[in-house]
């Protein structure tokens, strides 16, 4: 009998296991999906992807740039396919660090004997990773409002937040942040901005006169980088841009540390918006930078190496983003109530035969045995304290 009746159920419990897995299955995607979409690629920075370049510093062997214009003085006019020449006005020599199938292309170079502000640096690594437009607004930024030049009422500057959907929050540290006048209540970026008439101002404004003067202005090359002191761990405390157009360029951060912080998060920045019914989907993406300079790990390696490891975020914002966060939920809500309902309407009714089976199944053995359910209901029945 109960091998007629075993083969007769156990494809319904089967089925049943199946739906129920189903449908958590789906319950447990959806809610992987919305934390990917709050959490990885949501409107604030977090960073959560990364890439890793691995490059051979040059020898002292190794060709340095040779730029196609023999410049004789500082402001010379000359026009050039991009700024990175111009940078030989702050640097003896620049090697660049060719990319891998790229003959002419590159985005790193190591400067010697070059002059960042009032400070000599032996060797600098520069990568060109900073958008013009960041450069401009960051050096806005560290000016009073009544200090700063046209170029930081320009759209270049004033439409920068909008350009990469980026918040009214400026992410720096508060620590970091220093009143130069507590009790006149200062703002916030009143708070950071340098002191006028200091040479760290000149440095600003100098920055900024260079970006303003260079055209095109796209062709521009603007790049952080840091002072090279042996192995170990290094992040940007350097930036600079050179203009194309003609021999100049400006080297800062030494004496700004604001602008570290300003700018530590808006490497490689760019921005994509899609329209559809009226509703628009804002991305964003930006990276930090943090380079390892290891010594040669061999004899046949004679050359240091350059770990460039970029942490890479990826914003997401708009209604059409909110439009598809609000489905995800309402997705999972669903979800929620199928296994709800599944475990009321089905795992219930075949889960409660089964009880009552055992439950008389227990109460006979026990009656054979001389004892009745009514006995154990009245010993539990009694109280503790008389």
């Amino acid at each position: 009998m109960f091998d007629r009746v075993y083969p007769r159920h156990a494809p319904r419990w089967l089925s049943l296991l199946l739906d129920v897995a189903v449908v958590s299955l789906y319950l447990l995607l959806d809610a992987r999906d919305l934390w990917f979409k709050l959490r990885w690629v949501g409107p604030r920075d977090a960073f959560m992807f990364s890439t890793v370049e691995t490059k051979y510093l040059p020898g002292s062997d190794a060709a340095p740039l040779q730029p196609t214009t023999t410049f004789s003085y500082a402001d010379q006019t000359s026009q050039r396919a991009s700024g990175w020449s111009s940078f030989l006005e702050k640097c003896e020599t620049l090697t660049p660090l060719t990319e891998e199938n790229e003959t002419h292309g590159f985005h790193h170079v190591v400067g010697r004997n070059c002059m960042v502000g009032a400070v000599r640096a032996a060797e600098l690594l520069l990568t060109s990773s900073i958008r013009v437009d960041s450069m401009a607004w960051t050096a806005c930024e560290l000016l009073y409002k009544h200090r700063k030049p046209p170029i930081c009422h320009s759209p270049l500057v004033s439409q920068f937040r909008e350009r990469y959907n980026l918040l009214n929050e400026v992410a720096i540290e508060p620590s970091s942040v220093e009143l130069t006048n507590p009790a006149a209540g200062n703002t916030l970026q009143e708070a950071y901005a340098v002191k006028p008439g200091t040479e760290t101002e000149a440095e600003l404004i100098g920055l900024l006169e260079i970006i303003s003067k260079s055209s095109p202005i796209s062709a521009a090359v603007c790049v952080e980088g840091f002072i090279l002191k042996g192995p170990g761990k290094y992040t940007s405390t350097i930036y600079g841009c050179g203009s194309p157009s003609f021999y100049r360029s400006a080297l800062i951060g030494v004496d700004i540390p604001m602008l570290a912080q300003l700018q530590r998060d808006k490497g490689w920045l760019t921005s994509n918006s899609i329209s559809m019914m009226g509703m628009k989907f804002l991305k964003r993406e930006n990276r930090r930078s943090i380079f390892t300079i290891r010594n040669p790990v061999s004899g046949h390696d004679v050359k240091r190496v350059l770990e460039h490891l970029s942490l890479a975020n990826c914003s997401s914002s708009g209604a059409l983003y909110t439009l598809m966060i609000l489905i995800d939920i309402t997705l999972g809500v669903l979800n929620i109530f199928s296994v709800v309902e599944i475990a009321r309407f089905v795992l219930w009714p075949l889960w409660k035969p089964l009880v009552a089976s055992e439950y008389q199944t227990s109460s006979a053995q026990m009656t054979k045995m001389g004892y009745a359910v009514e006995d154990y209901a009245r010993v539990i029945q009694v109280a503790y304290l008389w």
